[in-house]
């Protein structure tokens, strides 16, 4: 079996992943010491067509290792309610003397910036390719890859939810948020520049996100009624929102293809002597 030797090995090519590759190439350590694996090719995660709504400090990061994309749209203002109770809550950037409170952007977007932007600093970028097991012992962590390739590793960062094996996956799946996203891109008849919502629902948050003139759908709904808004038309899938969201965005008068993704909570606060998981 072929192997390889880094110093950090980091299992996970999106966002995190690479920021974290990219910022240790910043401080000093060498990229050939550092490998990121990940499942999906460079091609498939740039295609990638969820949006992400990252924080102002989220941008300063990427922008200290010049992978800050161009595409991504400001939010000034997030106006929150609750569907059918009384008042709301408003947060302006211009409170907190900060140009904006965030971004929304493109996934795809934010990995080509990285991709680009790690172009030329000797990292090893192994994708598509997939951790089957590893071990750890006093000295490292040593990774199966598919394709009966072995890689050591004076530590591992876990980036990405599956790693620790189907036990951890099991776990996670018991703390499934019993909610599926149903995302798309919308427009409406009056998008206030800026302004991004979160309306509170029975079923869970419907969030609309600003991005370059039209909004990032994020509606949260309980599983068994995902596939029914799935498979319904434009139009009736627009009724429907319109239904839930109310009118303080105007007409909705054009979707985008839809996605649905299930939500749950794939995460543990794991650290071993070797290893570490972030993001």
């Amino acid at each position: 079996m072929p192997e390889s030797r880094f110093d950090i090995a980091i299992v996970g090519g999106g966002p995190v992943g690479m920021a974290t590759a990219a910022m240790l190439v910043g401080r000093g350590m060498p990229g050939e010491r550092i490998a990121v694996i990940d499942a999906k090719s460079a091609q498939a995660a740039q295609q990638d067509p969820r949006s992400l709504a990252l924080s102002y400090g989220s941008r300063q990061l990427l922008e200290q290792v010049h992978a800050w994309p161009a595409d991504g749209t400001a939010i000034t203002g997030i106006h929150v309610s609750r569907r059918g109770s009384f008042g709301r809550t408003l947060i302006e950037a211009a409170e907190y003397g900060l140009p904006a409170l965030g971004h929304v952007c493109r996934y795809g977007s934010v990995v080509r910036a990285l991709d680009e932007a790690l172009l030329g600093s000797g990292i090893h970028m192994l994708r598509p390719a997939r951790v089957e097991g590893f071990s750890e012992s006093a000295d490292g962590v040593q990774l199966e890859l598919d394709g009966e390739r072995m890689l050591q590793a004076r530590l591992l960062v876990q980036a990405e939810g599956g790693v620790y094996g189907e036990q951890s996956i099991r776990n996670a799946r018991q703390r499934d948020y019993r909610q599926t996203a149903v995302i798309a891109t919308v427009h409406s008849t009056a998008a206030p520049p800026g302004r991004a919502f979160e309306r509170f629902t029975d079923e869970g948050p419907l969030a609309l996100l600003p991005q370059q003139g039209s909004y990032s759908l994020v509606w949260c709904v309980r599983p068994q009624n995902a596939e029914p808004l799935m498979a319904l038309d434009d139009a009736d899938f627009l009724s429907a929102l319109q239904q839930a969201f109310g009118q303080r965005a105007g007409r909705f008068t054009q979707v985008s293809p839809r996605h649905a993704y299930a939500l749950g909570l794939n995460a543990e606060a794991h650290a071993t002597a070797r290893t570490v998981a972030i993001g």
